[in-house]
């Protein structure tokens, strides 16, 4: 019985000793849960203006051109300077289209232009040119109530893309068929060996053929 007796405090007291040391053990520092300082968030953001008169012309696809802008307030107040008080606010703000396919990339008199009407709150605008392989350059601008248009902005040069496969061949990555046709001439001497539009195998099989009957000669 007092073994029994000795076991069950030996047993209890270590069951005890144990909580104690766990309780030790939870509340010391270092396992105390991690609390996550928020750091002050800084507010990011883009500013509406950048106080810089400035045009640019994007090319979006062969067809189309975006264009954003920035009028500064100086630039108002000295257009009213120069043309007679409020006649920012009378004129018809104009994006006016230069196609400089043509004449290169100087604006000249003789370069057709478009005019196009926009929103006088507008900052940005896209342009249906509608012409591929074409360069324009933009001018934002002012018509008076006279018709003379004022020219407050002008882009950079732009030059819309192709909208099909470009004829030019480069010479490092020729088609598979050119290839083929260039090694049958190599070895016929003839221009064309095959039909045009044929496979790889077909065309193989055209040169093989020819191969053989030039050996046999």
């Amino acid at each position: 019985m007092e073994i029994l007796f000795i076991s069950l405090v030996i047993v209890f007291g270590a069951v005890g000793l144990g909580l104690i040391a766990y309780r030790l053990f939870l509340a010391s520092p270092a396992r105390k849960p991690h609390e996550h300082t928020m750091l002050g968030e800084e507010n990011y953001y883009l500013p509406p203006v950048y106080g810089e008169d400035e045009l640019v012309a994007l090319v979006k696809d062969p067809y189309w051109i975006y264009a954003y802008w920035e009028v500064t307030d100086q630039t108002r107040q000295h257009f009213n300077k120069v043309y007679g008080d409020g006649m920012w606010e009378i004129s018809t703000p104009l994006l006016r289209v230069y196609d400089l396919t043509e004449s290169g990339a100087a604006v000249t008199l003789d370069v057709p232009f478009t005019d196009l009407p926009i929103n006088p709150f507008a900052d940005n605008w896209y342009i249906n040119v509608g012409q591929p392989n074409h360069t324009y350059c933009l001018d934002l601008g002012r018509l008076l109530p006279n018709g003379v248009f004022v020219t407050v902005l002008r882009s950079n040069t732009v030059t819309t893309p192709s909208d099909r496969v470009s004829d030019i061949i480069d010479p490092l990555w020729p088609p598979v068929e050119a290839i083929w046709r260039t090694f049958g001439r190599s070895v016929s001497g003839t221009p064309e060996i095959q039909p045009s539009g044929l496979s790889s195998p077909v065309l193989l099989h055209g040169i093989s053929s020819e191969i053989v009957l030039k050996v046999k000669e």
